[in-house]
């Protein structure tokens, strides 16, 4: 890429963007210091009783480092407000050598996200974008009382 600046343009989803767009997009989108700091200090108090430890912390979450089972992890958590005007908690998980299994994400949503309602998406091919081909996504509304999605038990508590 003749140009090339690269405190301008950085990679996303496979293509490049205009960082300034990028930074402008992240500030529309973050989410309030009162929520930071409240699901912040209960995620701290939650993952010193579970073993896991902060590595980074951020303007928008936490990355940190932990085991489920024998095996070694790294979840990095989130808030932002998202299309729908809804404040959203995201939540990583990634493995060194393989994707993580169905038991350790439900471990991660446990830790993570607690008893509410969570969701990976699956999104058609054309807009499908893998950064990382280890790791697996949980989104669940910062408000657990907002769950958007229909009751697909159609009331009888099993799918």
């Amino acid at each position: 890429m003749s140009g090339y600046d690269a405190t301008k343009w950085g990679a996303l989803g496979g293509g490049w963007v205009d960082a300034e767009a990028l930074e402008a997009i992240q500030e529309a989108r973050r989410a309030p210091a009162g929520a930071m700091a409240l699901h912040r200090s209960w995620l701290r108090s939650r993952v010193e009783q579970t073993g896991w430890r902060i590595v980074k912390a951020g303007d928008d979450g936490d990355a940190l480092q932990g085991r489920i089972g024998p095996a070694a992890f790294i979840v990095i958590w989130s808030l932002a407000y998202e299309q729908d005007g809804a404040l959203w908690l995201h939540v990583s998980a990634s493995h060194r050598h393989r994707i993580p299994q169905w038991a350790e994400m439900a471990e991660v949503k446990r830790v993570f996200v607690e008893d509410r309602w969570a969701c990976q998406l699956h999104p058609p091919d054309g807009e499908y974008v893998n950064l990382h081909d280890r790791v697996l996504h949980l989104f669940a509304p910062f408000s657990p009382e907002a769950w958007p999605l229909p009751d697909f038990t159609a009331g009888l508590g099993t799918i």
